[in-house]
C-alpha cells in the first residue's frame, strides 16, 4: 500500500492529476485555471514551491515549470524573486468594458460615460462642419495617425499645458482606450510589472491582460500611494512603470494632491521608470 507523504502536508494548492490525460503540464495549465475560477484558488495565494509541488504529484520539475511559465503567459501568476509565485491579484478582473443594458439594476463602474448636456454642443459642432464645402472628405479614409492639421491641434493644446513638440511627434488615437492599450505596448513586454492602485481603472486591467502585463497592486493610505510602497514594488516586484488617474481617479473619484504627485515624478526619475 503506497503512502503519500504529502497527504496531511500543508500546502496551498493540492491539484489531483489522476484523470488527467494529455500532457501533464496541460492538465497542470486546466486544472488552474478551473481552481481560479471557481474559487478554490484567490489573487494573491502564494503557491507552493515547484520542486514541493512536483514532489506531491510525482512528476518531473520541468513538468512543473512549464506548467507555471505558461500560467504567467495567460496572466494567472506573477513570480517574484526570492519571494515566491502568487496568483495575479488581477486574475479575476472582468474582460468586458462595457456592459449591456439590458439590466437595468446593473451599476455600470466600466467607463466613464460623458453627460447627455454636452450632446447639444457636439450637434451644434457637427452642423457646422457638415456645411463646409469639403465636408465630403469627413467620411473619408485619411491617415491612420491623423492629418496634418489635427495634429498641429494637437501641438497647440499641449502647448497650452506647457509641453513644446512639433507635429511629427504626435500621434492621433482612436479613442481614449485605444490610446491606453497603445501605450502599454509600446512602453511595457509580455511578462512586465506595472503597479497601480488597489482600485483601477478596468480599462487598464483588459489592456494589461491583453498585453500579458501583469498589474501590481502598491500600498495605498487614504486613496494615495506611499513611497515606502512604490519603493518596496520596485525593488521586490521589479515594476517598469506605474500607472496613475491623478484627477477624478476612476473608481474613486479621487484627486491626487501636488505633494503626491511630484513624489510619484521624483521616483520615477530616480528609478527610470514610465509613469
Amino acid at each position: 500500500m503506497s503512502i503519500n507523504s504529502f497527504d496531511n502536508y500543508p500546502m496551498s494548492w493540492k491539484p489531483d492529476l489522476s484523470r488527467a490525460s494529455g500532457p501533464k503540464y496541460l492538465a497542470l495549465v486546466s486544472l488552474m485555471e478551473d481552481d481560479i475560477k471557481n474559487g478554490t484558488l484567490k489573487a494573491g495565494t502564494k503557491l507552493p514551491p515547484q520542486r514541493e509541488l512536483a514532489d506531491y504529484l510525482n512528476v518531473n520539475l520541468s513538468t512543473i515549470s512549464r506548467a507555471f511559465k505558461l500560467c504567467s503567459q495567460k496572466g494567472l501568476l506573477s513570480a517574484s524573486v526570492g519571494n515566491g509565485t502568487y496568483v495575479c491579484a488581477d486574475v479575476t478582473a472582468e474582460t468586458v468594458l462595457l456592459c449591456g443594458r439590458e439590466n437595468p439594476r446593473m451599476i455600470e463602474m466600466g467607463a466613464l460615460v460623458p453627460q447627455v448636456s454636452g450632446n447639444r454642443l457636439a450637434k451644434s459642432y457637427t452642423e457646422r462642419l457638415l456645411k463646409r464645402p469639403d465636408a465630403l472628405n469627413l467620411f473619408s479614409y485619411d491617415d491612420p495617425e491623423g492629418t496634418g492639421l489635427q495634429r498641429e491641434a494637437g501641438v497647440a493644446w499641449f502647448q497650452k499645458s506647457g509641453f513644446h513638440t512639433d507635429k511629427e511627434h504626435v500621434l492621433l488615437a482612436a479613442g481614449g482606450q485605444n490610446a491606453l492599450t497603445a501605450s502599454l505596448g509600446a512602453l511595457l513586454e509580455r511578462g512586465n510589472k506595472l503597479g497601480t492602485d488597489p482600485l483601477t481603472y478596468p480599462g487598464v486591467k483588459n489592456a494589461a491582460k491583453l498585453l500579458g502585463i501583469h498589474l501590481i497592486p502598491i500600498q495605498n493610505n487614504g486613496y494615495e500611494m506611499t513611497e515606502e510602497g512604490i519603493r518596496y514594488a520596485i525593488q521586490n516586484e521589479r515594476i517598469k512603470g506605474i500607472y496613475v488617474i491623478p484627477d477624478y481617479h476612476n473608481p474613486t473619484s479621487h484627486i491626487m494632491p501636488l505633494e503626491t504627485r511630484k513624489m510619484i515624478a521624483g521616483l520615477a526619475r530616480e528609478k527610470n521608470m514610465g509613469v
